[in-house]
């Protein structure tokens, strides 16, 4: 499983690339979600995501990651799309939060 780290203050843009899946000119259908859950498994997408940034670049789902707290982390964000295809994917990646 893919990771970062993060200082709770930083804001940026992840994103998890579906490429390695997809079969030639399959592309990845607009309205993939982005959920997240904290280390004890509570959802936590309003504390780290902002999820009016999702969006999709070629094979890639793209989203602003935000804030968090280093007692609730790892936190597990889960990436998941509908291709052209009909095919569901899923990647998972974990983000620790470290006031440094």
């Amino acid at each position: 499983m893919e990771s970062f780290e993060k200082q709770p203050y930083e804001e940026f843009v992840i994103a998890a690339d579906f490429v390695n899946v997809l079969e030639d000119a399959e592309t990845i259908e607009s309205g993939p979600t982005v959920t997240a859950t904290d280390v004890d498994g509570e959802d936590a997408v309003l504390d780290i995501i902002d999820d009016t940034t999702i969006s999709v670049s070629g094979s890639q789902v793209l989203v602003l990651v935000k804030a968090g707290v280093e007692l609730s982390s790892p936190y597990q964000i889960t990436f998941q799309c509908v291709t052209s295809n009909g095919n569901k994917w899923e990647l998972d990646v974990h983000m620790f939060v470290r006031e440094l």
